[in-house]
């Protein structure tokens, strides 16, 4: 899921079963690389989807 696009930077959250990622995408003339990620185990119960 793409939260926010900006100039040459988006912010994007991806879901799998076990992990809930932050990724943080800049463009280059090499085309999108991945700048940062952060990510914490999905526990079921705190879920709000």
């Amino acid at each position: 899921m793409i939260d926010n696009i900006s100039a040459n930077i988006a912010s994007v959250r991806v879901l799998s079963p076990e992990y809930l990622d932050y990724l943080h995408l800049v463009k280059t003339p090499a085309g999108s690389k991945i700048a940062n990620v952060l990510f914490r185990v999905r526990t079921y119960h705190a879920e709000a989807s």
